[in-house]
């Protein structure tokens, strides 16, 4: 249910992220992905993409773009998740800036 809230605000033009971080062991995994044998126990991603595209087909008079990254960041290493091939990317530090 708290995705939907996330995929409805970012139908509406906000940026949407979804994030797991706890322990190693603790379940991250199985809550974004889910099980892939029992539908009933599909992550939250399974579930923000169907919702996702369940309510852009009801959008008839609008043209809508979809972006979707799966990243993983362990031990300061970020794969990118949704690659056939893994890849080590670099974490660079975000620039100050003022206003």
């Amino acid at each position: 249910d708290c995705v939907s809230q996330i995929v409805d605000k970012a139908l509406n033009g906000y940026n949407g992220t979804v994030m797991a971080y706890g322990q190693t062991g603790a379940g991250k995994t199985f809550t974004i992905t889910g099980s892939t044998e029992n539908f009933q126990e599909r992550g939250m991603i399974p579930r923000a993409l169907s919702h996702l595209f369940q309510s852009i087909s009801t959008m008839i008079e609008s043209s809508v773009t979809v972006r979707v990254s799966y990243m993983e960041i362990y031990n300061e290493i970020l794969t990118d998740l949704s690659l056939l091939r893994t890849r080590n990317l670099k974490l660079l530090p975000y620039p100050r800036t003022t206003e």
